[in-house]
């Protein structure tokens, strides 16, 4: 009887235990120092204290209607690093009239971009939370999403722009933001009809904005605005054609601001027999001519 409740204790124990060990993978936090990297005119390496002294300052609250985020406005930490004076808590209002991009960058590598014509003294639109309910924040969302550090959360933000994880935050484009370059194509220059090729296309962005891909396919078809993707990442995309003819693939990229690249180009030709194209035949129809032959009686 003894040796029964106590494998029944056992199995409970270890049940709960069991329970426990999952529930704390979830909710793990991320005990470490940070620092999170925060760049500008000027530099700083921001510890968790600091940015807590930063939130005893400039605290702002959102709720999402089931928990309560806290932290610092996004203006108030970019005027951390918005002079050649590190934080000096003054915002710089002539650089944010030139206008400039902060740049949330995660641990997992998703960036999310904000205009800073849309966050300067707006406190509760854009927050740069550092609790939950007044607690650390997890090391993950319940979908399994980066949270801990820093995660940016208030009543402006929506996807894509939410983003949790925040190990970098910078101020680039100062003073004007740039197109990205006119993006470059890889793929066949022929084929034939009823036949899917694949096409591959890339550029890059000055400021290291998010791109997006505009493409014509010459048969009247276009893709809409593909994106956003990591400046500088080759994509790949797929165009079955028709009819035979030749056909004009244009493509152009923007930003995250709708900055526009210039179209780039590639002639592809679909004839109904792929041989007709062929090195070989074309150089039988050049004979034919040169020796003033018909081609038919």
């Amino acid at each position: 009887m003894k040796t029964k409740i106590i494998i029944t204790s056992i199995i409970i124990l270890i049940i709960i235990l069991g329970f426990n060990v999952t529930s704390l993978k979830i909710n793990k936090q991320n005990d470490g120092d940070w620092p999170v990297e925060l760049i500008g005119v000027s530099s700083i390496s921001v510890s968790k204290s600091q940015f807590e002294s930063w939130v005893e300052t400039y605290e702002a609250c959102w709720s999402d209607g089931d928990h309560t985020w806290c932290g610092v406005p996004v203006w108030r930490v970019a005027a951390m690093v918005d002079d050649p004076e590190p934080e000096d808590y003054s915002f710089n209002e002539e650089l944010a009239a030139e206008g400039y991009i902060v740049k949330l960058t995660s641990w997992d590598g998703w960036v999310t971009e904000l205009q800073i014509s849309d966050v300067a003294h707006n406190d509760n639109g854009y927050i740069i939370a550092n609790t939950i309910d007044g607690e650390e924040l997890p090391e993950f969302t319940p979908r399994d999403r980066p949270s801990y550090p820093l995660h940016l959360r208030g009543e402006d933000v929506f996807s894509p722009n939410t983003v949790g994880g925040i190990i970098k935050i910078e101020l680039v484009s100062i003073g004007g933001n740039n197109p990205p370059e006119i993006p470059e194509i890889r793929g066949p220059s022929n084929g034939k009809t009823g036949t899917s090729y694949t096409y591959y296309f890339s550029t890059s962005d000055p400021e290291e904005n998010n791109v997006y891909y505009y493409i014509e396919w010459g048969d009247g078809s276009n893709s809409d605005w593909y994106g956003p993707y990591t400046s500088g990442n080759e994509k790949s995309f797929s165009h079955t054609w028709t009819s035979d003819d030749k056909y004009n693939i244009r493509i152009k990229a923007k930003d995250t601001f709708n900055e526009e690249s210039d179209w780039n180009s590639l002639e592809v030709t679909m004839p109904k027999y792929k041989f007709l194209n062929s090195p070989i035949f074309c150089k039988f129809f050049e004979l034919l001519k040169f020796f003033n032959l018909p081609l038919s009686h």
